[in-house]
């Protein structure tokens, strides 16, 4: 029963996730935590860790340095 309940007021299915430094080592653990939890992840890094890159269909990437305006206007 207590599951349920954590479940139904944490519920991220299907939700969109936006994490920033998500293939650092605390980011990956991030973007893999929202995943599992079933949320849609938008994955966001300067320079992008290909080993940090969780495969599923529910995690995208964008290589992106959001201090830089330029760089998230595209």
């Amino acid at each position: 029963m207590k599951n349920n309940f954590l479940e139904s007021i944490f519920n991220l299915k299907d939700k969109i996730v936006l994490v920033t430094g998500a293939t650092g080592q605390l980011g990956h653990e991030i973007c893999e935590t929202y995943e599992k939890a079933g949320a849609c992840v938008i994955g966001m890094d300067k320079v992008l860790n290909k080993v940090k890159m969780i495969k599923s269909d529910r995690v995208k990437y964008m290589s992106m340095d959001i201090s830089d305006l330029n760089s998230v206007k595209k």
